[in-house]
């Protein structure tokens, strides 16, 4: 148990990126990411959606998604759960697009990525973007 607790206190701190299921995938989480932990402790935790896009897709077979701020790929492996569709991933972060892209390769294909940020106009520098615990949030 202290063990694990260390291992788990490192991998935070030097940000190794830690294995996560989601459904048939195995994803790469980072390793401050937090997901893991809701999904033990919530066992719900992103299930609808993916309930949502089953259904969405049976009446509509050419249904595609847009997921913006895609962060690892985690939301596109819940939506393609139970069935594959096309997914366009917009992530802005550089640590979570290198990830993403790793991830991407373990999901069905179809699934693109957009390297941007979206948001109104103007320019945003990366040193305003502050990652924390598996998501990243804009500093103006």
């Amino acid at each position: 148990m202290l063990l694990e607790s260390l291992r788990r206190k490192l991998r935070r701190l030097f940000d190794v990126p830690k294995r996560h299921r989601i459904g048939r995938f195995e994803l790469l989480l980072s390793g401050d990411h937090l997901l893991d932990r809701y999904q033990r402790d919530y066992r719900l935790t992103d299930t609808a959606l993916g309930e949502i896009v089953r259904l969405a897709a049976a009446k509509y077979p050419d249904l595609t998604a847009v997921d913006i701020g895609a962060n690892v790929g985690d939301t596109a492996a819940v939506m393609c759960r139970h069935r594959d569709i096309p997914v366009l991933c917009i992530e802005g972060h550089p640590a979570f697009v290198s990830l993403l892209r790793r991830n991407v390769a373990r999901l069905p294909s179809g699934i693109e990525i957009a390297e941007c940020l979206v948001g109104p106009g103007g320019p945003v520098s990366l040193d305003q973007l502050r990652k924390h615990n598996g998501t990243a949030t804009l500093r103006p």
